[in-house]
């Protein structure tokens, strides 16, 4: 006999697996869409512009250079590659009253998020998860307009 606990755990254990056959199904979009060099995430990174572009009836979006912000992405890695720390770099950012990313104020937070984001070299990353395990990440190279060359950004990434 069946009880009403069984029941909902039945049902419970359905919802489970098609969430995470869901979760899967969107895994797997993003990926391909990484893979053909598209921008698959919410917000455009600091110094870029999320504009959108039709692929086979399917609205996908690329990244433009938002020039003064990109403006400033070049300066963060020129000061990275001279010596700077991210705390130098976000006061020198503070003080020359330059626009942060969100808030207020420049933190060495968005400043080191900056610093460590392929995408400024033009690599199409599918999802963050994927920068940990390098033989699973799926990377587009020169899918956007690089801000920083692959070798600068290799150098910033030695200054740490």
């Amino acid at each position: 006999m069946t009880t009403e606990s069984d029941m909902a755990t039945t049902a419970s254990a359905a919802e489970d697996t098609r969430r995470r056959a869901q979760s899967e199904r969107v895994r797997r979009g993003m990926r391909a869409a990484a893979q053909q060099g598209f921008y698959v995430f919410a917000r455009a990174p600091y110094g870029y512009r999320k504009v959108p572009v039709w692929n086979n009836g399917v609205r996908r979006f690329t990244l433009e250079l938002d020039p003064p912000a990109s403006t400033t992405v070049r300066w963060i890695f020129d000061l990275r590659i001279e010596g700077a720390s991210e705390l130098e770099i976000a006061a020198e950012l503070n003080a020359s009253r330059t626009n942060p990313p969100t808030v207020w104020r420049w933190e060495t937070r968005h400043v080191q998020r900056i610093l460590g984001d392929e995408v400024y070299c033009g690599t199409a990353v599918a999802a963050r998860q994927d920068m940990q395990n390098p033989e699973t990440a799926v990377r587009a190279l020169d899918a956007f307009p690089a801000i920083v060359t692959t070798q600068e950004f290799d150098q910033a990434q030695r200054m740490a």
